[in-house]
C-alpha cells in the first residue's frame, strides 16, 4: 500500500509491476524509507534537541537514542527467494499457489 501511495498507483497496477523491479523498491525502500519512518525520524530529531536542550548535566541523546530499529525490522521481513531447482513437485506447486495467490490469480 506505501508504494502505491508514493508511486499514485492503484493495488492492481503495484501488483502488476515486474518482480525484479517490485524487488528493486522494496531495496529501495529500505536504504530510503518514506512515510511514517521518514517522519518518526524527524520526531525523533525534534525530540533530541528538546532533550539536550533541556538535559541539565545528564548526558546528551541522539536521535537514534529516540528511534525503534526499523532497518533490523525491515530486514527480517525479507526472505530469501526459494531455491526451484531443488524443491520437491509439492513445494513448488506451494509456490506457485503462493505466488498465484499474492498476485491475485485464478
Amino acid at each position: 500500500m506505501r508504494l502505491g501511495l508514493a508511486l499514485h498507483r492503484s493495488r492492481g497496477e503495484v501488483r502488476a509491476l515486474p518482480a525484479p523491479e517490485y524487488r528493486d523498491w522494496q531495496l529501495f525502500y529500505i536504504l530510503e524509507p518514506w512515510g511514517f519512518q521518514d517522519q518518526e525520524y524527524r520526531t525523533a530529531a525534534l525530540m533530541s534537541t528538546i532533550y539536550n536542550m533541556l538535559r541539565g548535566k545528564n548526558k546528551a541523546k541522539s536521535p537514534d537514542d529516540f528511534m525503534r530499529d526499523m532497518l533490523k525490522g525491515a530486514l527480517a521481513q525479507l526472505q530469501p527467494p526459494p531455491d526451484l531447482e531443488n524443491m520437491t513437485d509439492a513445494e513448488k506447486e506451494n509456490v506457485r499457489r503462493a505466488v498465484k495467490s499474492f498476485f491475485g490469480i485464478g
